[in-house]
C-alpha cells in the first residue's frame, strides 16, 4: 500500500510541475493563466486558478490566453514550459541523488517518470482532442510559415 501512495504522489508532483512550467512561461510572457488543472474527473480541490481532480494521476492542462503581442517563438516557449520544468527538476533530483547517495523509492520514481513525460510530450502526436506539447509547437511553426507565405 505504501508503494502505491509513493507512486501516486510522484506522478501527481511530476504533472503539477509540468503544468506549472506552462503557467510560469505564460506569466513571464504576460499571457493570462486562467486555470491549472491536475487530473481528470470530478474536482476535489480548487483554489484560485488551481484545480485538482479525483484522477490526479491522469495528466493535466494549463489554460492560458494567447495574447496578440506574443510571437511564435514565445507561444512555443509556453508550450515547451512543462517539458523544460520536468527536465530541469528531474536532472536536479538525479544530481542530488548521485551526490548524496540518496536511496531509491520516491526520488527514482520521480526522476524516471519526469524523463518519460519529457519524451512523451516532446513527441508530436494528436489523440482525439489531446495534442502533445510537441504537436502544438509544430502547429505554431506551421502556421507561422504559412502566414509568411500568404503575406508575400
Amino acid at each position: 500500500m505504501n508503494s502505491i501512495v509513493v507512486i501516486l504522489f510522484s506522478v501527481f508532483l511530476v504533472h503539477l510541475l509540468h503544468e506549472l512550467g506552462h503557467a510560469f512561461f505564460a506569466k513571464l510572457l504576460n499571457a493570462q493563466v486562467n486555470e491549472i488543472s491536475i487530473g481528470a474527473g470530478p474536482i476535489i480541490y480548487r483554489k484560485s486558478t488551481l484545480t485538482i481532480r479525483l484522477g490526479f494521476f491522469l495528466g493535466g492542462y494549463c489554460n492560458w490566453e494567447e495574447k496578440e503581442h506574443l510571437k511564435g517563438f514565445q507561444i512555443s516557449l509556453i508550450h515547451l514550459g512543462g517539458i523544460i520544468f520536468n527536465l530541469v527538476s528531474a536532472s536536479i533530483v538525479l544530481l542530488l541523488m548521485s551526490s548524496f547517495s540518496i536511496g531509491y523509492g520516491f526520488f527514482l520514481i520521480f526522476v524516471l517518470y519526469s524523463y518519460a513525460l519529457v519524451i512523451i510530450n516532446a513527441f508530436p502526436f494528436k489523440f482525439v482532442l489531446i495534442k502533445s506539447d510537441g504537436w502544438q509547437v509544430l502547429e505554431v511553426i506551421y502556421f507561422s510559415i504559412k502566414s509568411r507565405f500568404n503575406k508575400g
